[in-house]
């Protein structure tokens, strides 16, 4: 069952608190995305803040950074939490690390 517009305001009202919305430290889709590290970002193609990881990915290409973009199909929102359940949440892990290891 997909969140209606009222029950996801209401999720981001108790998140947010007294703090706007549009607040970078709320939500990093409204911050600075120049002089970022290269870095993946890993989204489940079922994740309810899927749209919010396109537009940082391409406010991190608009910069000039380096950003690889790893759609997971029909993953949900932390899905890397079932590791050792869920076989996708081993590979996504396993991907991560390899990324990283390359890079440090």
């Amino acid at each position: 069952m997909l969140a209606g517009a009222d029950s996801l305001h209401g999720m981001v009202m108790a998140y947010a608190q007294s703090v706007d919305a549009t607040d970078l430290y709320v939500s990093p889709v409204f911050g600075a995305f120049d002089n970022l590290p290269p870095m993946m970002i890993q989204v489940g193609t079922e994740e309810v803040l899927y749209d919010d990881s396109t537009r940082v990915i391409k406010g991190i290409e608009n910069a000039n950074g380096a950003v690889e973009f790893r759609p997971w199909q029909d993953m949900m929102h932390v899905w890397h939490l079932l590791a050792g359940v869920a076989p996708e949440a081993e590979e996504g892990i396993a991907e991560l690390a390899e990324y990283i290891s390359t890079r440090t």
